[in-house]
């Protein structure tokens, strides 16, 4: 066969593909006609049980999906929460502190006294009265149920979709007194002066007998307290027990063993509102001075219950809030002290109380196993034990807690000894260095998301650990974040049943219809492959001839054109595609014959291009490499000018009358701010620049200026608007002559006994004075931009400050308060001068360290776009 010439097997293979295929298609049709049946049927059902499948894959994917976001949409919600509140927190015993300095600034009398907790009052939440139901076995209010109905309200069409409407109900209030007590006494401990809804007699608290629940030793803590210090107590008040956990009801009691009588025992919210509330307070303590001689110290009590306020009436759902407070869900907050001690909770009997007959602490609730540890010590007091025992021990939610605790009722929590409880561990984990943080864990049954959130106060005692005061913490059940999802759910699989029967049908139906379709098809082909046969065997030879002679021709030309006879051009005999593909074919003969030509051409052409070419990128790349060498050079040497420049601690720390400290941190190699700090013997000169731009030519009209400024100094120039003309002329020419637009702010402050004079155009200049009073001076008309006009003598002022001892004042640039963090806030003139409020106590040094602290941790990963300098001065 492989002999055959092309006729012959052009023909056969036309036979062998046309006539051959067709016997077989009709012999597999009829074939098929009685086994496509029962194949359409298995792929039908086998189609309908994957896609089946598939639907429901894809919906518990969707579910799963849907559950972690919402899980993750939530833990970041809650911790916002937690956060907020914790700030709330320490912000109001912020409030306090300053309170409590205040008072001691005036003269002290029973009447002062007296008018100060009049005026310092704050609301409280309070419910109605509560009565139990026997038949619910709940706690049900007094108040009538009301049944307003709200006016229909007409939404417009745009707004329908998730379109919400929530009312906050209008509950009660009632405003008290911060403070249940204050006090004045002597050295001695001797009361002078009181106010108190504790105990109105005047006692001398240096005895701890005499004090609240004979638990204070605030006259000892507070000796070594200097002026401005203050001293913080724990949390004091008296410990309300409760042998009932959960609702106390009749039930509950007779449970416990003992009578129905729930106002004998602990406040509880909604579970116990008729018990007893814990009454705490916490003791703020200052030394009292006549001039420079202290002569006793001023005390304020704050009233436990606006602490508590913060997170009993908070409820972490669609509730979000209540007017009293309930444990029964699950779902609430409540606040550790710094150790770990319960201060704030739904339950009061949790938080950790005083026994007002011995002024000993409580001991908190621990575990079987550390009450047959302690029975087994010999140590006969279980403070004494719990002083040396591990703290945060083993804890797991296996572990038993003790059943004769809970039977007295002494069921106070400490989280270093609540070994039931894990989470206590991990709270205390998550907040050990400040800040926040949260965790899902299986706790009472069910999946419950918790927080903590460090309350960031550091008053007193309060600043050894960066927990702080200590903690706020939320628990929350894991499962009701996401219970919508499971509804749809739901609803997909009753929708996909619904769907799979109808498909059933559906398909049964097309089964029929697809049998006898079949069976007509292959009875067609048949007939048809009978009569092609004739027809394609009679078609293929003439074919075969008409093919096999238009192909030799291409073949002859194809042999000339191998043989390198570019001039050779095939006879086109008609226009077919036989036709067309000689005539394709002569064109390409010619197009390549000018190519060849044309190419040769070329190549030389580009050879010649290329070589020079070379030449010239190796003469530019040695000319880059010189230029780079010498930039490098140039930019390293005005950035070490630069750091020789600034002042150095030796200088600052020579300055009589002034703490001054100051930072300076380009936000390229080289920068454009200026701050110099000089001293001459008339005083002190301070000057505090930012150049336009950044880089080389910034840093350059930099060192201009503080050569220039240098100079006037050393020359003795004492006129704050004559020395400011002079550095602005020789700034002018000299960026003109550099061919340059480059100007400056540019602010000079003249020191001399106790009063400073500030000139010039810059940042507003932020003072603090000693008692927290904020300043802020506008220079935008004490001058103009250096080196914009040649003369600028008629914008210049002066502006005198008169500084008292502890007074603050803060020069800057605006890389400080334009600094951005990656969501694009600005760090802002209001948060820089109420951090140098907040930590006016420290010296220069460290107030310097810790602004810059605070806007690198605004900024954290985000760029930084500008150059940063502080300048801070405190007076003697």
């Amino acid at each position: 066969m492989f002999n055959m010439k092309i006729k012959k097997k052009l023909i056969l293979t036309f036979i062998v593909l046309k006539v051959v295929p067709l016997i077989i298609i009709a012999f597999i049709a009829t074939y098929s006609t009685y086994q496509l049946g029962e194949t359409f049927k298995q792929n039908g059902q086998a189609l309908l049980t994957k896609t089946e499948s598939i639907i429901k894959e894809t919906a518990n994917i969707a579910v799963e999906d849907s559950i972690i976001a919402l899980d993750h949409k939530s833990q970041v919600a809650l911790e916002q929460m937690t956060v907020k509140i914790a700030q709330e927190v320490a912000q109001f015993l912020y409030e306090r502190d300053n309170d409590l300095l205040t008072l001691a600034s005036l003269p002290l009398n029973q009447t002062v006294l007296e008018q100060f907790q009049q005026l310092n009052t704050r609301n409280i939440t309070t419910h109605e009265s509560y009565h139990f139901d026997t038949t619910t076995k709940k706690w049900v209010s007094d108040a009538p149920v009301e049944t307003s109905v709200s006016p229909p309200t007409t939404i417009l069409d745009e707004n329908k979709r998730e379109f919400s409407k929530k009312t906050i109900p209008p509950y009660k209030k009632q405003r008290i007194p911060l403070y249940k007590e204050i006090t004045f006494y002597d050295l001695q401990g001797q009361e002078q002066y009181k106010v108190s809804t504790i105990d109105k007699t005047l006692k001398n608290i240096a005895h701890s007998e005499q004090t609240y629940c004979k638990a204070e030793t605030y006259f000892n803590d507070a000796q070594a307290l200097k002026q401005g210090e203050i001293y913080v107590s724990d949390v004091i008040g008296e410990y309300r027990p409760s042998p009932v956990i959960g609702t106390f009801s009749p039930e509950a009691a007779q449970k416990a063993g003992i009578p129905f009588e729930p106002e004998k025992f602990a406040y509880a919210g909604i579970e116990n509102p008729v018990g007893k509330p814990f009454e705490g307070i916490i003791r703020f303590v200052t030394p009292v001075y006549h001039a420079t001689e202290k002569i006793g110290y001023i005390t304020l009590a704050l009233d436990h219950r606006h602490l508590s306020e913060f997170t009993d009436y908070i409820m972490p759902d669609e509730h979000f809030m209540r007017n009293i407070s309930d444990a029964s869900t699950g779902n609430y907050a409540f606040m550790w002290d710094y150790l770990g001690r319960c201060i704030s909770h739904a339950r009061d009997y949790f938080i950790v109380g005083f026994n007002p007959q011995t002024g000993k602490r409580v001991p908190p609730w621990i575990t079987q196993e550390t009450m047959l540890e302690w029975q087994h010590s010999g140590i006969t007091s279980l403070d004494d034990f719990l002083a040396h025992y591990p703290t945060f021990n083993n804890q797991h939610t296996h572990n038993e807690l003790s059943i004769e605790q809970r039977q007295r009722g002494e069921v106070a929590l400490d989280c270093r000894y609540l070994n039931k409880a894990p989470q206590c561990h991990g709270w205390f984990q998550s907040i050990n260095e400040g800040g926040y943080g949260s965790f899902v864990i299986f706790w009472a049954g069910v999946w419950k998301l918790t927080t903590a959130a460090a309350i960031p106060y550091f008053t007193g005692q309060y600043g050894k650990t960066k927990r702080g005061f200590g903690l706020v913490s939320f628990g929350a059940n894991w499962d009701e974040f996401h219970d919508a999802t499971y509804q749809t759910k739901h609803s997909i699989d009753t929708m996909l049943a619904q769907q799979n029967q109808t498909m059933h049908e559906f398909i049964e139906t097309r089964e029929e219809q697809a049998l006898a379709q079949v069976h007509r098809t292959a009875i067609e082909v048949g007939l048809i492959a009978v009569i092609l046969l004739g027809m394609v065997i009679i078609v293929a030879v003439l074919i075969a001839n008409n093919f096999t002679r238009k192909i030799y021709a291409l073949i002859g030309g194809t042999q000339a054109f191998t043989n390198n006879h570019l001039g050779y051009r095939i006879y086109i005999e008609e226009d077919d595609e036989f036709g067309q593909l000689a005539f394709a074919f002569n064109n390409m003969s010619e197009q390549i014959q000018d190519l060849v030509l044309e190419l040769e051409t070329k190549i030389e052409e580009r050879t010649i291009a290329l070589t020079a070419a070379n030449a010239e990128i190796t003469t530019l790349n040695k000319q880059l490499q010189s230029e780079n060498t010498r930039m490098g050079a140039e930019l390293a040497v005005t950035q070490k000018l630069q750091a020789m420049l600034t002042p150095k601690l030796l200088e600052l720390a020579q300055i009589p009358d002034l703490d001054v400290a100051g930072f300076m941190e380009p936000c390229q190699e080289v920068g454009g701010d200026y701050y110099d700090v000089l001293l001459h013997k008339e005083g002190l000169k301070i000057g505090v620049g930012d150049v336009t731009g950044h880089g080389l030519e910034s840093g350059v009209v930099m060192l201009m200026l503080q050569t220039a400024i240098r100079t006037l100094v050393e020359h003795q120039e004492l006129d704050p608007i004559k020395f400011l003309n002079t550095i602005n002329r020789t700034i002018y020419h000299n960026v003109k002559r550099m061919g340059s637009e480059q100007m400056s702010t540019l602010l000079l402050a003249d020191y001399k006994q106790g009063v400073l004079t500030i000139s010039g155009q810059h940042e507003e200049v932020i003072i603090v004075r000693a008692d927290g009073t904020l300043e802020t001076i506008d220079t935008l008309d004490l001058g103009f931009p250096i080196g914009l006009e040649e003369n600028i003598e008629s914008f210049v002022e002066k502006h005198p400050v008169t500084l008292f001892k502890d007074d603050i004042v803060v020069f800057y640039t605006d890389g400080v308060t334009e600094a951005e963090n990656v969501a694009g806030e600005l760090y802002g003139t209001a948060r820089l001068a109420m951090l140098i409020k907040n930590i006016r106590q420290l010296n220069a040094t460290e107030i310097c360290q810790q602004i810059v602290a605070d806007v690198k941790q605004h900024i954290a990963t985000h760029r930084v776009f500008d150059d940063i300098t502080l300048l801070v001065m405190k007076h003697k």
